[in-house]
């Protein structure tokens, strides 16, 4: 996988860049393209931070310690999460994925997402991932938090 050395010196990055700058209704349009083209795996590969690339790695490891820095019982509450989002034939299945332990096991895990190649990832093959980590000592709670009625 490339490492994005400069978001701006892709072509799509300098457009979602400016537009995001423009603010108001360029931006929110820049922001569901971008959404749109992440989620059908259109999006540059320049721009494409998924598990394993540094880049992806070096944010999760901040919002780790972040959820560590600013938790304090009793007053303030963080949680070391991830929301995992899933769009199977245009629907969202939103998860979220709480980890139960401190930062040295959930620093273990990077937060997988769905695959892009085709088919978006499954609910059921995401959830067996999440047990696969129990043997790692690593334990999470998950489930949605969007429901269709």
């Amino acid at each position: 996988m490339p490492i994005a050395r400069n978001i701006l010196a892709d072509p799509d990055g300098r457009k979602f860049h400016d537009d995001f700058n423009v603010g108001g209704q360029t931006a929110a349009q820049a922001m569901f393209k971008l959404i749109n083209q992440f989620a059908q795996g259109e999006i540059s590969p320049e721009l494409n931070y998924q598990p394993g690339h540094p880049a992806y790695r070096r944010v999760w490891d901040d919002i780790v310690r972040a959820a560590e820095a600013f938790n304090d019982p009793g007053t303030f509450t963080t949680y070391i999460a991830f929301e995992w989002t899933s769009l199977v034939s245009g629907n969202n299945l939103h998860r979220n994925v709480i980890f139960r332990d401190g930062a040295e096991r959930a620093g273990q895990v990077e937060p997988t997402m769905p695959n892009l190649n085709g088919v978006m990832g499954r609910s059921v093959s995401y959830c067996q991932g999440l047990v696969d980590l129990k043997p790692r000592g690593v334990s999470i709670v998950y489930g949605t938090h969007k429901r269709r009625y």
